[in-house]
């Protein structure tokens, strides 16, 4: 079986779901030794650090207009010309574009692309990603429910996760509230995607309900911080959302927290929901992307978003219940989205398109 270099081309190295699948990827590449390489399209650089602790090699070629595009392709194509067998996964819509271009113009390669998401809402990128199906061997999916017409040969793999990274004990979360400040947590990026305007209003309906004794944990930068804090302001729940901005402690929020909450406009797979579960926390969240697959009732709370305070004010009145459907969901994914699982159909996918 011959070597491979697996080259994950992203947008940039932010602190979306993407970027975390990426690292989790190359950790377990660096186990497995296959060489791997990371490019990020863009200068973005929120979790860097975490690139470098793990020894990956990574780079940047520093893409930030249309003008910059060709610099940036020739330095991609100075990074792999000592590669020999590379396979490039290119992980959202822009670095497919970029790494189409590069095929098309310096050096013909198999191209895996992961959308990241199961809609597509301009038209053009649906259109660009129907006239380039044959420049790519193949297309990761999460779940089946994101088949779409301008996809080819599609594959069915969810995104996964150390689960040793989040366990907490059963019995270590009290169902128990008396006296306790309640913790919802909010790990997202303050994006039109996440939603985060919804939240004074949130706040807001529980104070309705006469439930005061809580606080929503807010983690994440974005375009909208500004605004957001602006609303928050106006609406009167200053003492009831808490923006922490990014934080390299996610993973203690998601063990010290009470319940993660994700009014989500629209999602691909979120691997903070598999991080909640593997942490025993509970989920309230809303019926778009995969999740309705990875979430089934019984496990959690999806809902749509003219229900989402009720579920709020559910979890906060009856927690022990809450609890049981988070322990369910604990199960489910230690059974199905370890990443050493995951990464390994990952790699026969990657040696498959290798070797047509």
């Amino acid at each position: 079986m011959k070597e491979i270099t697996i080259v994950h081309l992203i947008t940039g190295l932010g602190g979306g779901g993407a970027e975390q699948m990426v690292l989790k990827l190359g950790l377990e590449a660096e186990k497995h030794k296959v060489k791997t390489l990371v490019i990020a399209i863009s200068d973005i650089d929120t979790i860097e650090g975490k690139f470098k602790d793990a020894g990956l090699e990574y780079h940047f070629l520093n893409i930030s207009s249309f003008s910059s595009i060709g610099k940036g392709l020739k330095k991609l194509r100075d990074i792999l010309k000592e590669e020999k067998n590379p396979v490039m996964h290119c992980h959202m819509f822009h670095a497919l574009a970029i790494g189409i271009l590069f095929k098309l113009l310096y050096r013909r390669l198999p191209i895996v692309f992961t959308l990241h998401n199961t809609t597509v809402n301009q038209a053009y990128r649906a259109f660009v990603l129907a006239i380039t199906k044959s420049l790519r061997k193949a297309d990761i999916l999460f779940s089946k429910s994101g088949t779409q017409w301008f996809l080819k040969n599609t594959v069915i793999i969810p995104n996964g996760l150390d689960i040793s990274n989040f366990e907490v004990a059963a019995n270590e979360r009290n169902g128990d509230l008396a006296g306790k400040t309640f913790h919802f947590l909010f790990l997202g990026s303050l994006t039109e995607q996440k939603n985060p305007f919804i939240l004074p209003k949130l706040a807001g309906f529980l104070r309705s309900k006469g439930l005061e004794n809580f606080v929503i944990d807010v983690l994440g930068e974005g375009s909208l911080r500004k605004q957001l804090e602006e609303k928050i302001k106006a609406e009167g729940q200053s003492e009831k959302i808490v923006l922490h901005g990014f934080s390299n402690k996610a993973v203690d929020y998601l063990k010290s927290s009470d319940c993660l909450i994700m009014p989500s406009l629209w999602e691909g797979m979120p691997v903070v929901i598999l991080e909640a579960g593997a942490a025993r926390l509970p989920i309230i969240c809303t019926p778009v992307g995969s999740i309705p697959d990875i979430v089934p009732e019984e496990n959690g709370y999806v809902v749509e978003m003219d229900r989402f305070p009720q579920a709020m004010a559910y979890v906060m009145e009856d927690y022990p219940t809450a609890l049981q459907k988070s322990n369910r969901f604990y199960d489910h994914v230690v059974a199905n989205y370890s990443i050493q699982e995951v990464f390994n159909r990952h790699l026969e996918l990657y040696r498959e398109v290798s070797e047509k």
